[in-house]
Order: structure tokens, then sequence, then C-alpha cells
């Protein structure tokens, strides 16, 4: 009998418990959610970066003597520059968007070569006019970007989770020097200095594509490829220049929603 009431005492407890114990699951599952959402508020901060690469791709229609040429295609110099921008982070989605400003100065060179028909020698042969000149600019942009941000998935990603893809581009002004500008007509090989210097400020615009690799919460490294375009140059038309460039990003200040709340 009286391991009856005792066994009978057990199903009563395992049965009032079970659901308790269920329902503390539940809560405890609310509770971790809450936190969770905390912790994935939407985050805004500013950066400081600097870069700095060579310049490629170039393009153009310079215009010399009243001599249209074309600009040669070539890798030359370096570009560097520095950014400051004030970012922040979406709630819902992986995505991280900013605005910023950019200082950056280049230094490339600006060549070309024109083929023609010399009708001045007998018989008539094949020749060519040549140009070269320092270019420098001083480029200053208001910049947007939008970024892929994978460090929310650190848990499944692991590795992969500190790459930060992003693109962007900007608009702004340049101020451009030119100097030193030569030309040479091939067949005397007479080389000649060309009243040619440009000292004016332009508007200029990019584009721009990179990857971030995130080293802590305050240090990143970056690669980027940028295209710049300048309009308004009075000897140079449409004048493109591309870059190759690689930097480090310091996150100097990051705030959450739930920190502003608090202070």
């Amino acid at each position: 009998m009286l391991f009856r009431i005792q066994a009978i005492c057990w199903l009563i407890i395992l049965a009032v418990s079970s659901p308790l114990a269920r329902s503390e699951v539940f809560i405890n599952e609310l509770s971790d959610k809450k936190i969770g959402d905390k912790k994935q508020k939407s985050m805004r901060g500013n950066s400081f970066s600097i870069w700095g690469g060579v310049t490629q791709g170039q393009d153009g229609r310079p215009v010399v003597d009243m001599t249209p040429f074309g600009v040669d295609d070539r890798a030359s110099d370096f570009i560097m520059g520095f950014d400051i921008d004030y970012w922040w982070k979406m709630k819902k989605f992986p995505i991280q968007t900013g605005i910023g400003f950019e200082g950056s100065f280049m230094a490339t060179e600006l060549a070309a070569t024109r083929d023609f028909l010399d009708t001045s020698v007998v018989p008539p042969a094949e020749a060519s006019d040549s140009f070269s000149a320092n270019a420098n600019g001083a480029i200053f942009l208001l910049n947007a970007h939008i970024a892929l941000d994978l460090h929310r998935y650190r848990a499944r990603l692991r590795g992969l989770s500190r790459l930060k893809p992003y693109v962007g581009g900007g608009v702004g002004g340049a101020q451009f020097w030119f100097r030193d500008t030569v030309t040479m007509y091939d067949p005397s090989s007479t080389v000649m200095s060309t009243p040619f210097a440009v000292d004016e400020f332009v508007f200029a615009y990019k584009y721009f594509a990179g990857v971030e690799v995130m080293v802590n919460e305050k240090v990143s490294v970056f690669a980027e490829y940028q295209n710049y375009f300048f309009d308004g140059l009075d000897n140079v038309k449409d004048l493109e220049v591309g870059s190759w460039v690689g930097g480090i990003k310091l996150i100097y200040e990051a705030k959450t929603d739930l920190e502003e709340e608090e202070e």
C-alpha cells in the first residue's frame, strides 16, 4: 500500500513539473531572443582610412597645338589619400551603408602618339607626332558606399565572416596641374617644349569596388579598384584614370541604439 502511494505521488510530481520545465525553456528562449535582438540593434560609427597605390588605365582626348591625340593606356606613378566616413548597419539585413569625405593626390604622366602621312617629303612617308606631360591632381569628393556585412553570420561562416565586399561612388572636384609638356616630330627627331600648362579646378567623380578584411572590431585592411573621371579641362577632354589601391581603416567611435538609449 505504501509503495502505491509513493508511486502515485511521483506521477503527480512528474505531471506537474514537466509543463513547468517546458515553460521555463520557452521563457529562456524568449529571453535569449530579446537579448539577441538587443545585440542586433542597428550600429553606427565613424572611421578614418588611409590608402595608396598606382594609377592605371588612362583614357582621354588631349589637344596640343591644335592637334588632337588619344591618351596611351598605361600604368604610371602613384595615388594616395584618406577618407573620413560615417556609417551604419541595418537591423534586419546584413547591409552596411556609409557616407564620407575623400581627399587624395594623384601624380601621373599623360602620353600619346598620332600617326599620319607626311607629305612634306618626297616621296610621302609615314610619320607620327607624340607628346607627354606630367599631370598632378588634388581631388576632393563626397563618397557613398554599400557593403555586405558578413560578420553577422560569423558563427556559420567563421573565417569568411571577416570579409566585407563593397561598392560605391563619389562626386566633387579636382585641382589639376599639367607641367613639362614635350612634343616630338619623328622624321626630324626634333624634340621641343610646347606652352601647355594647365592650372584649373574641374568637376570630378568616381566609382570604386573592393574587399575589406576585419582584423578586429577596431581595425581593418582593404584592397580597392577606383576609376576617376574629370570633366572641364581646357586641353584634355574626358580624362579618365583608373587606380589600384590598398589601405587601413581605423574605427574610432561606434555605438548601438541600445547604448545611446542608456546614455
